[in-house]
């Protein structure tokens, strides 16, 4: 995928539209890995995959791989809030979404910043509560010791007073 960019970034967008214009699920769910085209896509071609986003937005059987994808569109476009819709409406309406995002955003390590903290906190409202989300919860202390201090010390405080910690 690398390579393709290389050669023609343009090309490679038009190419991937071309090969996606039936929007199968099967491929709209392929894992995030380094060869999923749309790691690459979000950083410089959002416009020209937002309408393949939307799309997965309505396909639930893929939200576990495209809310991964939403997130760093999100991230890598200065908050775009075309994107934020999407992946708010992939949160809001899927546990398996919250717990895929939960558990990438916990990988993040040193690069957690105040967005991913924000919705970190957000999936442990009281709305989503539920064994499955405390289990995942529960992972963030395994990785919060690799954040900056002082994005420590406010988490822990809010997290501790989160219903869902109790599970």
């Amino acid at each position: 995928m690398a390579s393709l960019n290389l050669l023609d970034k343009n090309r490679n967008v038009t190419l991937f539209n071309k090969l996606m214009h039936d929007f199968d699920p099967r491929l709209m769910a392929m894992p995030v890995h380094n060869y999923n085209p749309l790691v690459y896509f979000v950083n410089y071609a959002i416009d020209e995959i937002i309408e393949f986003l939307t799309h997965a937005s309505n396909c639930p059987e893929c939200y576990s791989e495209e809310v991964i994808i939403l997130w760093l569109a999100w991230s890598h476009n200065n908050s775009d809030e075309r994107v934020k819709v999407l992946l708010d409406k992939m949160c809001e309406t899927s546990e398996e979404a919250r717990i895929s995002l939960l558990n990438f955003l916990c990988t993040l390590r040193e690069r957690v910043n105040e967005n991913a903290i924000s919705y970190i906190l957000y999936f442990m409202e009281p709305k989503f509560d539920s064994s499955d989300m405390g289990e995942a919860c529960d992972n963030i202390f395994h990785n919060i010791k690799s954040w900056i201090c002082v994005q420590r010390l406010h988490n822990l405080n809010t997290i501790q007073n989160k219903k869902c910690y109790h599970f």
